[in-house]
């Protein structure tokens, strides 16, 4: 695996889905399937900091100038029982059937249940969260591909890894709806 640190000009933040783009530029064959996850933040300074978290070895070089990135390989490997402090932002919703036959509407999840919606994620992906607690929200939008927005939470705490395998897919696959407009991506700390 690779993570990536990108610093560049706050601007590439403004329309989410051009962000999307220009990081897809950063992998080889952008024909395959999506094998990254990246959260922005804005940070002071007009700066973006953008983290990238990909299976494939990025190619920066092509998208930012080079004093904007580092990356920097790993394989991470874990054991049950392992405890970490995590830093999330997800996206989650909500399916309201429609009848038979029809495709059911999703609505974003009310902020009130992000906390109990994580730490039931937990169960299905390997992990058990120990603490969680809401940072603030998130909005991510684009005036220029469909004109959409995106909501969701940030998170913090920790969790102890339960099924080894299963949460190392989950580290590598993310969490939650809205993947490829920065949101899912687990970042770890060791206790």
């Amino acid at each position: 695996m690779y993570i990536s640190q990108i610093i560049t000009e706050y601007s590439v933040l403004n329309d989410i889905y051009d962000l999307h783009q220009r990081l897809w530029r950063g992998f080889s064959d952008p024909g395959e399937s999506r094998d990254f996850l990246f959260r922005a933040e804005r940070r002071p300074r007009k700066q973006a900091f953008i983290l990238v978290q990909s299976l494939s070895p990025p190619h920066w070089d092509e998208v930012f100038s080079p004093s904007q990135f580092m990356v920097k390989g790993y394989d991470p490997v874990f054991r049950a029982g392992q405890r970490f402090y995590f830093h999330i932002q997800v996206s989650a919703s909500v399916a309201k059937a429609n009848g038979p036959g029809k495709q059911p509407t999703r609505k974003p999840l009310p902020w009130s249940h992000y906390e109990k919606w994580f730490s039931e994620q937990g169960g299905k992906r390997g992990f058990e969260t120990l603490t969680v607690s809401r940072l603030g929200e998130v909005f991510v939008s684009s005036h220029k591909k469909k004109r959409f927005s995106i909501a969701g939470q940030t998170l913090d705490g920790t969790l102890q890894v339960t099924d080894p395998e299963l949460f190392l897919s989950t580290y590598q696959g993310g969490i939650g709806r809205s993947k490829a407009f920065g949101f899912g991506m687990l970042s770890l700390k060791r206790m």
